[in-house]
């Protein structure tokens, strides 16, 4: 028993220093304003070029199901299916409404739940999953087109192009539910999934009767350690079988609740919102629509409207480093857009994120009220 606990302690220290190093590494650094205005002018080259995608709203399954065509070698212009037949609601489309479109094709969709990433790697096909616009909002309520190659994991999000992203950045978000857009048919589909899972089940059972063996037959004197062993073991399995079974929702989810949510944003205050705005050493966003940021906005400001998603907003912060310094303000005090897209940049890993208290109206009104002072 003794060893069991040794063995427990070493794993917590090596936990923690996983967890303490990257800290230490990517400790947060003073910002200047020329590094700043660097990265500035670098993101509005980006924005210039098209990283920064349209949002497609309750158009993204519309998006997404003709990308998936297109990835399967079929021109599709998604403006035909604009209409109520395909997006019945102002939430979007359903997934009833993504097959019917499908069906007017010579391809197959398959909707299936539970998925995991060994399914979507077996598959091969493009997948339109079903996703949160962020890892903290409380709804699925997105549709984007994934697909994974030799190459990587690949999403599709409204017109944007291919982003190539992690697969526990992908996961955090993924409901689990997803339509495979494929030229074989359904029953196929339904056999390379349960191959797939077959395969790891066989491994995992492999691995289970080879440690229930090398205890066996070291530690035949010490029967309660043995019964130990294997019990560690079909809870290793156990685990396995969650993910690969019960879909990505697992992971993040016991993840959260044993280490605690996501990191949040803090709240800039009046004085600090008009000091950031002079000196410019902080990344300023204005999240408000672009027709009211071509109204006018504060200096230096750049425009990520709210309505971006999240994988577009993770393309076009690619080159951004984590600690960078942002500050996000919208229309008013009262307007939540600030906070909105401010969780986006928090749940992307930027870690100093703040949320000005006072809107771009309470801006205007103060430098009003300041020069009528000076008259």
């Amino acid at each position: 028993m003794s060893n069991i606990v040794l063995f427990a302690r070493t794993a917590f220290a090596v936990v923690c220093t996983i967890v303490t190093i990257p800290a230490t590494i990517l400790a947060t650094e003073v910002y200047t304003i020329t590094d700043v205005n660097a990265i500035r002018q670098q993101l509005a080259q980006r924005i210039e070029d098209g990283h920064l995608a349209v949002s497609s709203g309750p158009t993204c399954g519309v998006y997404a199901t003709c990308r998936a065509l297109s990835l399967m070698q079929i021109s599709v212009d998604p403006g035909k299916y604009f209409s109520p037949r395909y997006i019945g609601n102002s939430a979007g489309s359903t997934a009833s409404e993504l097959l019917e479109i499908l069906n007017n094709f010579p391809v197959t969709g398959v909707p299936l739940n539970n998925l995991s990433k060994i399914d979507i790697m077996a598959l091969g096909y493009p997948v339109i999953a079903n996703v949160k616009q962020h890892a903290a909002a409380d709804s699925y309520d997105h549709w984007i087109t994934v697909v994974y190659t030799d190459r990587g994991l690949f999403a599709y999000d409204g017109s944007g192009e291919a982003v190539e992203i992690a697969w526990d950045e992908f996961l955090r978000t993924w409901s689990g539910y997803g339509i495979v857009v494929t030229r074989d048919s359904q029953a196929m589909v339904l056999v390379m999934v349960w191959l797939s899972r077959a395969a790891l089940m066989a491994l995992c059972l492999a691995i289970v009767f080879g440690v229930w063996r090398i205890f066996h037959a070291k530690v035949t004197k010490e029967p309660t350690t043995s019964v130990v062993a294997l019990a560690v073991a079909v809870l290793s399995l156990s685990l396995v079988i969650n993910i690969a079974f019960l879909g990505p929702r697992f992971v993040p989810e016991w993840t959260n609740r044993h280490f605690g949510e996501l990191p949040q944003t803090r709240e800039a205050s009046k004085n600090e919102f008009l000091e950031t705005v002079q000196t410019g050493q902080r990344l300023i966003i204005d999240a408000r629509h672009a027709s009211s940021f071509r109204m006018g906005s504060v200096a230096n400001a750049m425009n990520i409207p709210v309505s971006v998603s999240r994988l577009n907003l993770f393309n076009l912060m690619a080159p951004v480093p984590f600690d960078c310094p942002i500050l996000v303000f919208c229309q008013s005090e009262s307007c939540g857009f600030d906070e909105v897209l401010g969780a986006k940049f928090v749940d992307l890993g930027y870690k100093d994120v703040a949320v000005s208290r006072m809107g771009y109206r309470e801006y205007v009104a103060e430098r009003f009220d300041k020069n009528k002072k000076l008259q």
